[in-house]
């Protein structure tokens, strides 16, 4: 019966790793799809749903939900998509799963940059890059980094884009992140086309590009291949462009991509209209607006195009922002308002000298008028794209025979030359008969120098002997004293060393003692004894406790310190409710002596370090404070945030501290502790930590101090 019973166990459990694993590989089939095939990615998402025998974890949960949201996007659902990335943050947050927090933060900040608002976008990529620099996630870093930059080239800060791209980069490369390394080496081509420099840039599109055999990302290559036909397209190699724009467009209807279906058609039509067809333009256009299936929202981002653009004083931006927005009327039929802007880009154009924007908007503007009939304005926007475009070819031409003037100068310069270096060769042979004598006196004049070079190496080797035997002597001295400063850190650490024990033997063992003693008697006589005294007993028994774990917190925290072990881990506190928490934790005390403690901090000051060392400061300040304070004394707590600090102060009206005493606190060389005004021992670590913590969070310490008087610690921390 048994080991049935065993046999029936090892078969479930055995059952339920085969169900993980096949969810898994699910799970994994669909990120695969959803960078080759949207349509089969959502196909498969949609049976997964479907499914109701198969069970999700949390974590699987939140990936479908992603993956859900990023089909959509890319499918061109955009505000259904949104809608998913919101609440894929969500479940991330409650379970928390930080990486996809951070991966949906970038997506849902890409779609705000997509529709044009750059500022909103810009808050999710730096909350993301920020959350994944504090989770030291590397891979949403540089992701985070990468929009950052892209964020910042839109904006025409190119040298600033760069300096992000690069530092994705090094992440990228450091992580062999493959897909992100291609569109990053994408984005540094981008850069440099925006400047002009189309060698450099076409070498980095050919590096994203020799990546492609590592890639699985139809996404990626439809962006590489459109990035190479707009290059291609601005030096005037049409063909090569066409090649590249028809490839990226491949891709692009292979994955679904529908934006980028439609952003290709347009840039195959751009390439058309160069090579004076503009009929077949006019197909790949109507292609391309008939995908983006929205020319209310276009001519949104449009218009946000056209105010960024005006307000940065981009003029191509501003041209384009307005020739966009022709269009979108134009297709739409509303002929009277596309007249309107597309009048607006063609002067700008036309003050700008801008000849193939001039081209453009003549175009269709000769179009547009031959639809209204309006024969005078038609044939005066033909002939103004005719000229413009003659002119364009008449630059070229003269480029070309610059080029080839250029060619046929270096050709006869290559022929002088030639004649020259025969000249030299003649030259050359007559030189080689008149050296001969000269050969001969050289030899003697040889002989000469190396008798006299024997005998001054000899002279030089003696002195570098010399040299050598000092610098020895210099390393010996410098040996030495390095021997004495390490037996002076030795001597150091032995003495704080024995000083840790010392304080073990001394400082823990009374109040453990005490402690014991006091549960001892309440154990034997709990039953017999008064109802006051058994409430004081009760009462020291806490306090005993409190300074026991005091005690033993800060010896834990400063050996830690000592041997370098501490963990620092800053984040955003309340200072407010820690001084609280410590408050309460000796509330029993500062009752005991009759302590009123007055605080004054702002419930909404925030300070960025670790919890676990501003705790401690507080605990011991606090600590001391109720120590050395008489019965019925007063302790005042104030917090409060200055121009560039944030400043914590500590004062009590108890005994004070000497002058001489002063200049102990905080020496690592003296263990100083003085007892309390009831008789309360001390370690004398605790300020030693305070100092050691504080400095850690980039902030300082200071202490003032009169007798019979008061104490006042003054902690500042940098904002």
């Amino acid at each position: 019966m048994k080991s049935v019973f065993q046999m029936l166990l090892l078969f479930l459990c055995v059952s339920q790793f085969t169900g993980v694993a096949q969810e898994n590989s699910e799970i994994k089939q669909l990120k695969e799809l959803a960078k080759t095939d949207l349509k089969r990615a959502e196909a498969l998402l949609n049976g997964m749903l479907a499914n109701k025998t198969l069970k999700l974890t949390p974590k699987d949960s939140v990936e479908v939900i992603f993956y859900k949201a990023y089909i959509l996007v890319n499918l061109g659902y955009v505000d259904s998509a949104l809608m998913q990335f919101n609440h894929c943050l969500i479940r991330a947050e409650k379970i928390h799963q930080n990486h996809l927090k951070v991966l949906c933060q970038c997506e849902i900040g890409n779609i705000y940059y997509n529709w044009g608002n750059y500022e909103k976008a810009l808050q999710y990529f730096l909350k993301s890059q920020k959350e994944s620099l504090i989770m030291n996630d590397a891979i949403c870093q540089a992701e985070a980094l990468n929009y950052i930059g892209k964020y910042h080239h839109s904006l025409g800060n190119f040298d600033k884009s760069l300096e992000y791209f690069n530092s994705a980069q090094l992440l990228a490369k450091r992580h062999q992140m493959i897909d992100l390394q291609a569109t990053l080496n994408a984005s540094i081509g981008k850069y440099y086309e925006s400047l002009g420099n189309y060698d450099v840039a076409l070498t980095w599109y050919l590096s994203a590009l020799r990546l492609k055999d590592s890639l699985n990302n139809r996404m990626i290559m439809g962006t590489i291949y459109n990035h190479l036909g707009n290059l291609y397209q601005a030096i005037g190699n049409f063909e090569q462009s066409l090649a590249y724009q028809k490839l990226g467009l491949e891709e692009r209807i292979q994955l679904g991509y529908v934006e980028g279906i439609s952003k290709s058609f347009k840039n195959i039509g751009e390439v058309y209209l160069d090579l004076k067809l503009p009929d077949t333009a006019m197909i790949y256009f109507t292609k391309a607006l008939q995908f983006a299936n929205d020319y209310s929202r276009t001519r949104n981002y449009c218009f946000q195009a056209l105010n960024l653009s005006s307000h940065m004083g981009y003029d191509k931006g501003f041209i384009q922002a307005n020739y966009i927005i022709g269009q979108s009327f134009y297709y739409e039929n509303q002929l009277e308002k596309a007249e309107t802007f597309f009048i607006r880009s063609l002067q700008n154009a036309l003050l700008n000298g801008m000849k193939e924007e001039i081209c453009d908007n003549s175009f269709l503007l000769y179009q547009l008028n031959q639809q209204l009939g309006k024969t005078d304005k038609t044939l005066e926007y033909l002939k103004k794209y005719y000229e413009t475009k003659m002119e364009i070819v008449n630059e070229q031409t003269t480029n070309h025979l610059a080029e080839l003037e250029v060619g046929y100068e270096m050709e006869q310069k290559e022929k002088a030359n030639e004649l020259l270096r025969k000249q030299n060769e003649i030259n050359t042979l007559t030189i080689a008969r008149k050296n001969g004598f000269i050969t001969l006196i050289s030899i003697i004049l040889g002989l000469t120098l190396i008798a006299i070079s024997a005998f001054y190496l000899s002279f030089k080797s003696k002195q570098k002997a010399n040299r050598q035997l000092a610098l020895l002597n210099t390393e010996i001295i410098s040996q030495n004293r390095k021997l004495t400063k390490l037996n002076e850190q030795l001597k150091r650490v032995n003495r704080e060393k024995d000083n840790f024990f010392s304080i073990i033997a001394h400082e823990v063992r009374n109040p453990l003692w005490w402690f014991r003693n006091l549960a001892e008697t309440l154990s034997e006589n709990y039953d017999t004894m008064p109802k006051d005294k058994l409430g004081k007993a009760i009462q020291s028994l806490d306090e005993s406790a409190k300074n026991s774990f005091h005690l033993m917190d800060n010896l834990l925290q400063w050996s830690k310190s000592q041997l370098n072990r501490m963990s620092f881990n800053p984040q955003e506190l309340n200072l407010a409710e820690l001084i609280d928490e410590n408050i309460k934790l000796w509330k029993t005390a500062a009752t005991y002596k009759s302590i009123q403690i007055n605080i004054d901090t702002d419930p909404k000051l925030r300070l960025f370090a670790d919890r676990d060392m501003i705790n401690t400061l507080i605990r011991n300040l606090l600590s001391n404070a109720i120590k050395y304070t008489h019965v019925n004394g007063t302790i005042e707590i104030k917090a409060n945030q200055l121009e560039s600090s944030i400043q914590l102060t500590i004062k009590d009206s108890g005994i004070g501290i000497s002058k001489a005493n002063l200049k102990k606190l905080f020496d690592p060389n003296h263990q100083f502790s003085t007892l309390g005004i009831m008789q309360e021992k001390g370690s004398g670590i605790g300020l030693k930590l305070c100092k050691d913590f504080i400095e850690l969070n980039r902030g300082t310490i200071e202490v003032e101090s009169t007798e019979n008087q008061g104490t006042l610690f003054r902690c500042v921390f940098p904002i």
